[in-house]
């Protein structure tokens, strides 16, 4: 899968920052203020998001691959358009 966005592994620190290895490129900044525990969270949370992405493109993946051996027409499955439109939203907005 081709991605615009910088590539990961991403990683998150204790004080919010989101960066990319190897060079440690900064990402994102998870708001801190008031949030508590929340901020951290959210850092991970959006650390995790490139492995997410392409976790969610092998199981759209296997399922179809699932549903065409089995002669079943996998673009009306739910599940399968779930997959799709949030890896859409991911890749397009």
């Amino acid at each position: 899968m081709t991605h615009k966005h910088t590539p990961g592994p991403w990683t998150a620190s204790e004080s919010g920052l989101i960066t990319a290895s190897p060079n440690r490129l900064h990402i994102a900044q998870a708001a801190t203020t008031g949030m508590g525990h929340a901020a951290d969270a959210n850092a991970r949370l959006i650390a995790a998001a490139p492995e997410m992405l392409d976790t969610l493109a092998l199981a759209l993946r296997v399922i179809e691959r699932r549903m065409n051996a089995q002669g079943i027409d996998h673009t009306d499955d739910t599940e399968a358009q779930i997959l799709r439109a949030v890896i859409r939203k991911a890749l397009e907005g």
